[in-house]
């Protein structure tokens, strides 16, 4: 202990380094432990939800209104900031909170936790990844029958796209569209189904489906995207959407 002084005065450097790479080492100890803690599969929420959990549904109404989990009820971000007085009834038991991804539902349930909820979770990888084990979603029966009219007509103008090679369809969808043209066009084409829209930062955003059998997150993982085995995407610049819409397309340009 005596020669400690002497030691760090002689390497700073690799004293400094040390210590970084602990706070480095805590740092992921920490986000692993709360990601562990927030984070519940589509199984465990069906479990849960059956056994008298409250699911929340953070994303936009209409987005709501094209399909959701059964059972959720739906609250914004300015509803979770209250949700301390809203839903004082559920502190005590098992809340499930989801967006469309999974990261903005992580932030949800860290909020309700700081508000006192003693069970607050995250659906891990959001509705899509409800979506990615082909689950069903509910609508009132009314909006159900119009939005499928509505993405058959969207579905009616895909074009056929060869993407690194392997053979499947492509159509201008909107986002809530995505699940259920990606269904009927991946059932068409027996491979994949493309659906992309450019968002307002002038981003390509690209979603791919899928049947069983067919992993189209290998798609997407070349393109630097993710998801799962049927329900998957990307984001790209509007650069390469001509290359896209000339229905012959390479992860890799040529």
């Amino acid at each position: 202990m005596e020669k400690l002084p002497e030691y760090i005065a002689n390497h700073p450097w690799l004293v400094l380094m040390t210590a970084v790479a602990a706070a480095l080492v805590l740092v992921f100890e920490i986000r692993a432990r709360r990601d562990a803690f927030a984070g519940v599969s589509p199984q465990d929420l069906i479990r849960m939800q059956n056994q008298g959990a409250l699911i929340i549904d953070l994303r936009k109404p209409e987005e709501f209104a094209t399909g959701h989990i059964g059972g959720a009820r739906r609250m914004d971000s300015a509803d979770m900031l209250t949700a301390g007085d809203t839903l004082k009834k559920y502190k005590e038991k098992n809340v499930i909170v989801y967006c469309d991804s999974g990261s903005t539902g992580a932030a949800a349930a860290r909020v309700l936790a700081r508000q006192g909820f003693k069970q607050t979770f995250n659906l891990k990888g959001g509705l899509s990844g409800w979506r990615g084990e082909n689950l069903p979603l509910a609508r009132g029966e009314a909006m159900d029958e119009k939005f499928r009219h509505l993405a058959a007509d969207v579905a009616g103008g895909a074009q056929p796209l060869v993407f690194d090679g392997e053979q499947g369809l492509m159509v201008n969808a909107p986002g809530a569209f995505h699940s259920l043209v990606g269904e009927m066009l991946s059932q068409q084409s027996g491979t994949f189904a493309l659906m992309w829209a450019v968002g307002k930062d002038g981003k390509v955003k690209i979603g791919l489906r899928s049947q069983r059998g067919y992993d189209c997150s290998v798609l997407a993982t070349r393109m630097g995207g993710g998801g799962h085995a049927q329900a998957c995407g990307f984001r790209m610049g509007a650069e390469r959407l001509p290359e896209l819409l000339g229905g012959v397309f390479a992860s890799t340009p040529g």
